[in-house]
C-alpha cells in the first residue's frame, strides 16, 4: 500500500533540513549508507572517485518528475549527497558534498571543494595504465607511478623515484603530466614535467626518452 503524500512529506521533514541556499540536506550525515545503486536514478559517480557512494536527496515528488527513460534521466538535474570515507582519501574525516546538477556532469569534472582530488584508487582503470607499466622501464631506476586524473580523452599521471614502499611521499623526486596512449594501449606521448623525466643515475649524456621524440 502506498503512503499518502502528506505522510511522506512528514517523514521527510523529520529526516531533512535546509541549508542557507534552500537545498534540502540530511540532518545526520552519519546516517549515509553505502551500497545504494544509482542514487536518484543517476548511473554516474564523481570523476576520479570509484570509492564514493551517494544517497539521493530528492523528495518523492521530485523523483516522480524525473524522465522515465533511463538515458534521458542521465541528463536530468539530480540532488545527491556524495560521501568519500576518510580511508579512501588519506584524510582524518569522511567528506560529504551535496551535488545539485545534471547527472552527466559528474563524469566531466571533479566535485567542488572540500571533495578530494581522488576518492579511492583510480590507477588500475586509468587510460594507458598498461602502457605506463611498460614506460617505467624506460624511466629507469626505482620509478613508480599513479594516476592523478582519469580524463575523458587523456589521463594524467605522477611518476616518482620510489624509496621502496610504493607510496609517493614529499621529498621524492617526481613529475606530473598528461599522457596520451596509442591504439595499442602503449604510451604515445607525454606532456608537462613528465617530458624526459628519469630516475636512472645520470652519467655523461642523458639518455633521450623514446616516448617523447
Amino acid at each position: 500500500m502506498k503512503l499518502p503524500l502528506f505522510l511522506l512529506g512528514a517523514i521527510a521533514a523529520q529526516e531533512y533540513e535546509y541549508d542557507d541556499f534552500g537545498n534540502k540536506k540530511r540532518k545526520n550525515k552519519d546516517g549515509f549508507t553505502s551500497g545504494v545503486t544509482d542514487p536518484c536514478g543517476c548511473e554516474n559517480v564523481p570523476r576520479n572517485s570509484p570509492a564514493a557512494f551517494g544517497n539521493c536527496n530528492m523528495t518523492a515528488t521530485e523523483l516522480g518528475n524525473l524522465p522515465s527513460n533511463k538515458q534521458m534521466r542521465q541528463k536530468a538535474r539530480v540532488k545527491i549527497w556524495w560521501t568519500c570515507l576518510a580511508a579512501d582519501h588519506s584524510g582524518v574525516e569522511d567528506i560529504h558534498v551535496l551535488f545539485n546538477q545534471r547527472c552527466k556532469s559528474l563524469k566531466k569534472k571533479p566535485l567542488a571543494s572540500p571533495w578530494p582530488m581522488k576518492c579511492g584508487n583510480i590507477t588500475p582503470n586509468c587510460k594507458c595504465n598498461s602502457g605506463m607499466t611498460a614506460f617505467m622501464t624506460d624511466v629507469g631506476g626505482s620509478a613508480n607511478f599513479e594516476c592523478t586524473d582519469d580524463g575523458r580523452k587523456h589521463s594524467s599521471y605522477r611518476v616518482w623515484c620510489d624509496d621502496g614502499d610504493g607510496i609517493f611521499q614529499d621529498g621524492e623526486s617526481n613529475a606530473v603530466g598528461r599522457v596520451k596512449c596509442g591504439q595499442n594501449g602503449l604510451v604515445r606521448r607525454a606532456k608537462g614535467d613528465l617530458k624526459n623525466f628519469s630516475c636512472a643515475a645520470v652519467s655523461g649524456t642523458k639518455k633521450k626518452n623514446k616516448f617523447f621524440g
